[in-house]
């Protein structure tokens, strides 16, 4: 049950959710607005045993759904802000040895306001879902903070702390 609803979201959330047009080398070139800098954390943690670069995002303390429900400007440059940290991972795993990233998606904080809005979701299972459409080389995923519902249709390690 559980498959079909995150099947039917990321389908229609790709398509509707998502606004960048841009080529890869235009995203990595865009200036976001310091707020969307500031509310979008993430960095590189470190490095695996075989040299994989290990990024964190903490998806749990992004309030997406403010920013989409701003103006379309706002909104377009969170996503082209999300979509440039997707390229960098891209990038870190390219000159890597191990050519691939791993990343660790901290839930924590991740309220009912943002999941209970479907634009917030359909935002964010599109940007989880593009190592496929960007050929992320992304290894093995860890969520942190999430339930069993929070990783259907991926191959996420959960962690219960």
């Amino acid at each position: 049950m559980y498959y079909i609803i995150y099947l039917v979201i990321s389908l229609w959330g790709i398509s509707t959710a998502t606004a960048s047009n841009l080529t890869d080398a235009e995203i990595l070139a865009y200036d976001s607005p310091p707020i969307v800098q500031e509310n979008f954390p993430y960095y590189l943690s470190g490095y695996d045993e075989d040299g994989a670069p290990i990024w964190v995002f903490e998806l749990g303390k992004w309030d997406v759904r403010t920013f989409l429900e701003k103006d379309n400007e706002t909104a377009f440059a969170m996503d082209v802000a999300c979509d440039q940290m997707l390229l960098r991972f891209k990038e870190s795993a390219i000159n890597s040895q191990a050519k691939q990233f791993l990343y660790i998606c901290d839930m924590d904080k991740y309220s009912l306001r943002q999941a209970s809005h479907l634009r917030t979701v359909q935002f964010v299972l599109s940007k989880l879902s593009m190592d496929s459409q960007r050929q992320l080389l992304m290894g093995p995923r860890l969520a942190i903070g999430t339930s069993s519902a929070g990783s259907v249709g991926k191959q996420y390690r959960r962690v219960r702390l």
